[in-house]
C-alpha cells in the first residue's frame, strides 16, 4: 500500500485448449542473459551437503539424532530444531516434563540431548526426546526469537519426554536454496515497446 506498481493483464485472442501451455516472451536480452547464466553456472560452495528441512520432517517415524550422534553424523548446517517452550525473561533454568499444555507455547530453537524408545498409540515403536533450549551464545544466526526473549548463556532449560510430533524441523532463516544469491539468476522482465499504447509514451522531456 506504500508503493505504486504496474500490473499487466494478458488477454487470449483465441480459446486456450486443455493441456496447452502459455508462454511469456521476456525479450532477447532476457533470453541471452539466461543462456549465459546456464552456460556459466556452478553450484554454490557446500551445496552438495544441502538438504531441505522438509525432507527430514516428512518422515516422522525416523529417529532424530542427538547432539552426541551428530558429532559423527551431523545434519546439514541449514537444519534447526524447534520445541514448544515459553521462555520469558527472568525464568530460571531447570527441567520440565512435557505435557500437552506445552503445545500452546511459542516455538523455541532447541537441540536433542536424549532419545528413548516407547510404544506409540498403535503399538509400534516410537520415540520420546529430551531437548535443551539454545542459549544466546549458540544462536549465530537468525532464529525468529525476539532479542529480549533469548535464554542467557550458561542457563540450562530442558524439556523432557517430548513426542516427535511436538518437535519441528526447519531450515535456518535465509538458508533455503531460493536465498542463495551467489550464482542465482536475476534479470529484468522485458516488454516490447509496441505493446504499450502511444498515449503511455508521450512523456515530455
Amino acid at each position: 500500500k506504500n508503493y505504486i506498481g504496474l500490473s499487466v493483464n494478458f488477454i487470449a485472442l483465441r480459446d486456450i485448449q486443455p493441456g496447452e501451455e502459455v508462454f511469456i516472451d521476456y525479450g532477447p536480452e532476457w533470453e541471452a542473459a539466461w543462456n549465459k547464466h546456464v552456460d556459466e553456472w556452478k553450484p554454490p560452495q557446500g551445496s552438495e551437503n544441502y538438504m531441505p528441512a522438509a525432507e527430514i520432517a516428512k518422515d516422522t517415524s525416523a529417529p532424530l539424532r542427538t547432539v552426541h550422534e551428530q558429532k559423527h553424523m551431523p545434519y546439514p548446517e541449514n537444519i534447526l530444531f524447534y520445541c514448544h517452550y515459553g521462555y520469558m525473561p527472568g525464568l530460571e533454568g531447570g527441567e520440565w516434563e512435557w505435557d500437552d499444555t506445552f503445545i500452546q507455547e511459542n516455538r523455541y530453537p532447541c537441540k536433542i540431548t536424549r532419545r528413548k524408545i516407547f510404544p506409540n498409540e498403535i503399538g509400534q515403536e516410537g520415540y520420546l526426546y529430551d531437548a535443551m533450549m539454545l542459549t544466546q551464545d549458540e544462536m549465530d544466526h537468525e532464529t525468529g526469537v525476539f532479542v529480549g526473549y533469548i535464554i542467557p548463556s550458561g542457563e540450562k532449560h530442558v524439556l523432557k519426554n517430548i513426542p516427535r510430533g511436538a518437535i519441528e524441523v526447519k531450515d535456518k532463516f535465509y538458508s533455503k536454496d531460493e536465498y542463495a544469491m551467489e550464482n542465482s539468476f536475476r534479470h529484468e522482465m522485458m516488454f516490447p515497446d509496441d505493446i504499450f499504447p502511444a498515449t503511455w509514451k508521450n512523456i515530455k522531456k
